[in-house]
């Protein structure tokens, strides 16, 4: 078979390819639901019940929103004494969350910090340049966790805190509901990029080094062609897959190239034969 009767019969079922893959890459970017659930993606709830030491800023408690939209955590605590001061931290990650902290119930006084100064240093229960916003019982907070979450590009830190009389309690809901791309709102980590036929072609083309001027084996064409159709088919669905997860758990959508698992079905075999079929003549 001539090479450029092998490049279109290549490309045109890489066409096929992308076409799938773009489809459900774009049908899954603005995929909704909660992490953790089927396609996985981490776990999809959290707790922490009056984690002690924790009366410093420098010792809270540190809180792994880890999972994606609709990822909860609960976080119950009582006051031991008067003395007793109960800090949480929220543990900040590359990926920006939008979330919800609501005191669901209790008596005693709660009040949260988000600033761009980082307390981790702060050995006293007094934050050094925000004043807090008190939290009522069935009310709540809404702040940006992640690194460079908040306006202009900056990191903020967010913190809670828990004081009273002996005995008081608080109980808190804690929720993700948003994760930011970067072109801000939900979804994806980074932006949903589809695939260029043409280009994907050309390189598909250079890597496996089909020549026009060449020959190639029928056999060889027919193997490269059929491992495009199947194994294609499975790279679309796993992309597509991987944005979905991306658009609801915050994860990468980057997934190998399908050039990586197809390059060995693609090594095409030369022949100066004049071919007949699948067999060849001298």
């Amino acid at each position: 078979m001539k090479g450029s009767e092998a490049k279109r019969q290549i490309n045109s079922a890489i066409s096929s390819s992308v076409s799938l893959s773009n489809i459900l890459v774009l049908s899954n970017s603005t995929a909704s639901g909660t992490c953790g659930g089927s396609g996985g993606g981490g776990p999809s709830t959290g707790s922490a019940n009056d984690p002690e030491p924790n009366e410093t800023f420098s010792g809270a408690y540190s809180i792994n929103l880890s999972g994606g939209v609709g990822y909860t955590y609960t976080l119950i605590g009582q006051i031991t004494s008067g003395s007793d001061i109960d800090l949480f931290s929220f543990l900040n990650s590359s990926v920006k969350k939008g979330t919800s902290i609501n005191y669901d119930s209790g008596d005693a006084t709660c009040t949260s910090y988000s600033s761009i100064d980082n307390q981790s240093s702060n050995n006293t229960a007094n934050h050094s340049s925000d004043s807090g916003t008190t939290i009522p019982v069935g009310f709540g907070v809404t702040p940006i966790i992640g690194i460079n979450a908040g306006p202009g590009g900056n990191t903020y830190y967010t913190y809670l805190k828990c004081e009273g009389t002996t005995g008081q309690t608080y109980s808190f809901t804690i929720t993700v509901d948003q994760i930011y791309g970067s072109s801000g709102g939900s979804g994806s980590s980074g932006p949903v990029t589809t695939e260029n036929t043409y280009l994907t072609q050309a390189i598909f083309d250079s890597l496996i080094s089909v020549d026009s001027g060449k020959s190639y084996t029928k056999d060889s064409v027919d193997t490269c062609v059929n491992a495009i159709r199947t194994k294609g088919s499975l790279y679309a669905v796993a992309k597509g897959e991987a944005v979905k997860q991306a658009a609801i758990c915050g994860t990468s959508s980057e997934i190998p190239d399908r050039s990586i698992f197809l390059k060995d079905d693609c090594t095409l075999e030369e022949t100066h034969w004049i071919q007949i079929d699948s067999f060849g003549i001298p």
